[in-house]
């Protein structure tokens, strides 16, 4: 129990101080160390022996000395000799306790003025440390590989260009989203005029945007794969992709917790490859056919084989047409079936031809969507990737 004041002004006559030890900057490891709470030292009426932004405190009344809060800022410390009644060193008369008052209002800029004025990383024992509200944003990246080892064939243009976004955490799962471009496209046109990039603003953090060349011949109208129509082969392009990023250097679809496949027009022949040939089947969360439908029967296994995820909204399946209506509407009633010989509600699904928009709502609110759009063939991916990447974070 404190030392009433009055009591302790009564007894105590000495004005010296005794003198207190100042401690090192870098503690020792067997040192056990406090941080204070820094609106306690602004607000406490103690003296201090400052030895660069470390101090140890000595107060002028026993009963502050009963706490020990922590302090945010991990370089500014106070030593475990933290005094009480038993061991107070401190004899004063009530004129030196208001020149301590003095002395503790000049602490307080003393002690703020480090956080103001070294934003940098500091090192306190063993331990490099920042100030978590001096953090820096890490921008976005973009990347282009050409000459992988895992490619479909060599081109002129990249083999794969990736998407790093904004303050990635290389130290939490890794969503990834798969974009397979169409006829005409290349990785890095489809890219650029779809502004994938900066619709991949909208997705969930830490996702990460790949989009293969999946052609032998770039930006033909052809279906052929080359090497990536190979078992295994994209998957070893994911890997090699990451290994060669610095961000994700060393990372592998162990990695990555979530797959989202978007498939524009004739990019649906790279999707399936994907699918079903690099075992990826059971991260794969989402697929998205923007007009893409133009071999239905290729995506049903898959759809029949996760019905009652999509049916409860584990995972997705999306498909907007406008060229591919007839297909998209046959596809739908088929997986209609499927709910039903299933035992499933078809609550969890969306089937609407009247070509009106697509709202982000609906986007969230039903894991199987078939649904007709006005907007021209080439004009989708730009007007719908973007949403379905800001829809994703609520499923």
């Amino acid at each position: 129990m404190p030392i009433p004041l009055f009591i302790l002004l009564t007894r105590l006559k000495m004005t010296e101080y005794t003198d207190v030890p100042k401690i090192a900057k870098a503690a020792p490891a067997e040192q056990s160390a406090e941080r204070l709470n820094y609106p306690e030292i602004m607000q406490s009426s103690g003296a201090a022996n400052l030895q660069g932004d470390t101090f140890q405190r000595a107060a002028s009344l026993p009963s502050l000395f009963s706490k020990r809060d922590s302090y945010p800022y991990p370089s500014v410390q106070i030593s475990e000799n933290v005094f009480t009644n038993n061991n107070f060193p401190l004899k004063f008369t009530e004129a030196d306790l208001r020149q301590e008052i003095q002395r503790s209002e000049k602490l307080k800029t003393e002690v703020a003025r480090p956080i103001v004025r070294a934003p940098e990383v500091r090192e306190t024992g063993d331990r490099t440390l920042a100030p978590a509200a001096l953090a820096l944003d890490t921008p976005s990246k973009t990347y282009e590989y050409q000459n992988l080892r895992n490619r479909s064939a060599a081109h002129s243009g990249p083999d794969a260009m990736l998407y790093v976004p904004k303050n990635f955490d290389s130290s939490k799962p890794i969503n990834l989203v798969v974009y397979n471009h169409g006829f005409g496209s290349t990785a890095r046109s489809s890219f650029r005029d779809s502004e994938l990039g900066k619709q991949m603003a909208n997705a969930p953090p830490n996702t990460v945007l790949i989009v293969p060349e999946w052609q032998a011949a770039a930006g033909s109208r052809g279906y052929n794969q080359g090497n990536l129509s190979k078992p295994g082969a994209f998957r070893s392009m994911v890997e090699e992709v990451f290994d060669k990023t610095p961000e994700l250097r060393g990372k592998t679809m162990r990695d990555v917790s979530k797959i989202h496949i978007v498939s524009h027009s004739a990019g649906h022949a790279a999707t399936e490859t994907q699918i079903y040939q690099n075992g990826l089947s059971s991260k794969i969360a989402s697929i998205t056919m923007i007009d893409s439908t133009y071999a239905p029967q290729r995506m049903e296994p898959w759809i029949q084989s996760n019905i009652r995820e999509l049916a409860n909204g584990s995972k997705r399946f999306i498909s907007i047409s406008n060229d591919t209506n007839s297909q998209n509407n046959g596809q739908a009633s088929r997986v209609e079936q499927m709910l039903r010989r299933g035992g499933l509600s078809t609550s969890s699904m969306l089937k609407d031809f009247k070509n009106s928009g697509l709202d982000e709502r609906s986007l969230a609110q039903y894991p199987i969507i078939f649904k007709s759009s006005s907007v021209a063939h080439n004009s989708m991916p730009k007007t719908y990737f973007g949403a379905i990447e800001k829809a994703s974070k609520r499923w």
